[in-house]
């Protein structure tokens, strides 16, 4: 058994024997979706707001989890989370009237109201993803019709240039990041069948190729017209750009147009401008390798595995063993909690733990990264 086979079994047993069953049956909440985090010792946190995302991250995890054969719980939790984000994300009977749908709000009270009302483009990409997949692996005829809807809405927020605004009302800075979990969300659509979705991504990867990425690092913040933000334009973040190599990836398989140079320089920025003492990225830094935030989260672990995975698929020497160490860095650091099926979210540049708890929205970056690894070690 190679490295990365030996990584990748320990990762998939770690989530279909613990983290699987766990927040398929402790995460979610009786009063609907699932809790906001869980305490270290897996009891859930009652009292934290709501933030909307978290439960379309939940249907897609749980939905992919199914289509892979790893839980029993997939269609159920699936089903749970994506009910909430139906019934509590919206406000105003919209999704289900004849009239224009206008949008899922954007941070909810732990009972389930509305607390924050604005719609964030962000958290669209969301549901997108989520429906994309539920219409894949369940046929979900709703799905489809809430991202038919969804996508109408979105349409009303998109610009000349293909960009998308931050959302209603609108914000500055504009960011890239909404846009990056777009590009994953009609890649998703287009895997279900939904038409349109492919030029959608399309667009967007002009605008990645136009604007967020200058030739040497990715570009996060802008004002309206695309100019660096004033106080956030030399900021980067080295986990997006890790991210960037798997989406990219995933576009070369729908199109067929060769990302490889793309892929290769975004890797080889993010490491340059993020990779710490510690031998995993940081958070944030500036455009120089300066620091800016120092700190390491799970997610940017989770995104830079995902990236050398796409590395050692594609053939390059040494990936597939440098992916195997980072999978179980991941797990040592991460996922090596007292309670089976837990994490840790976020370490400072000393190495000592911050996170106070397990957030949901983590479960997303986790699944995904399981899958990413389950595939390559089928491929090579």
């Amino acid at each position: 058994m190679t490295a990365l086979e030996e990584a990748n079994a320990r990762l998939k047993a770690w989530l279909t024997e613990h983290a699987l069953p766990v927040w398929g049956r402790r995460g979610r909440d009786h009063r609907g979706g699932f809790y906001e985090a869980l305490a270290p010792d897996g009891a859930p946190l009652m009292d934290r707001t709501k933030r909307f995302r978290v439960h379309p991250r939940m249907a897609y995890a749980f939905a992919h989890a199914e289509a892979l054969g790893w839980t029993d719980l997939g269609r159920s939790a699936s089903d749970h989370a994506w009910s909430f984000t139906l019934e509590a994300g919206t406000d105003d009977g919209s999704l289900s009237g004849d009239g224009p749908f206008t949008g899922f709000v954007h941070c909810l009270t732990p009972e389930g109201g509305v607390e924050d009302g604005r719609r964030d483009t962000y958290d669209h990409a969301f549901v997108l993803l989520a429906a994309a997949w539920r219409l894949r692996v369940f046929g979900d005829e709703q799905a489809g019709e809430v991202a038919k809807r969804t996508l109408s809405f979105l349409d009303r927020l998109r610009q000349d240039d293909g960009s998308y605004l931050e959302g209603v009302p609108a914000a500055l800075p504009r960011r890239q990041n909404p846009h990056m979990h777009l590009f994953e969300a009609f890649l998703a659509l287009h895997a279900a069948g939904v038409e349109s979705a492919l030029e959608r991504a399309r667009a967007i990867h002009a605008l990645f190729t136009e604007r967020f990425w200058d030739g040497a690092v990715l570009r996060e913040f802008f004002t309206q017209d695309w100019a660096l933000d004033p106080q956030r334009g030399d900021l980067v973040e080295p986990g997006h750009m890790a991210e960037w190599c798997w989406l990219l990836d995933g576009y070369e398989e729908a199109t067929g147009e060769d990302q490889s140079a793309l892929i290769m320089s975004l890797y080889e920025a993010a490491e340059r401008t993020g990779l710490g003492a510690s031998g995993l990225l940081i958070d944030e830094a500036h455009t120089d390798g300066a620091p800016s935030r120092a700190t390491r989260r799970l997610w940017v672990q989770g995104e830079y595995a995902k990236g050398t995975l796409v590395l050692a698929r594609r053939g390059k020497d040494g990936m597939a063993d440098k992916a195997a160490r980072l999978i179980g860095r991941f797990m040592d650091d991460y996922l090596g909690t007292p309670m089976p099926g837990g994490w840790y979210d976020q370490y400072d540049e000393n190495g000592d733990i911050v996170s106070e708890d397990m957030p949901a929205s983590s479960f997303y970056h986790i699944v995904s990264l399981a899958a990413e690894a389950d595939r390559t070690v089928a491929a090579l």
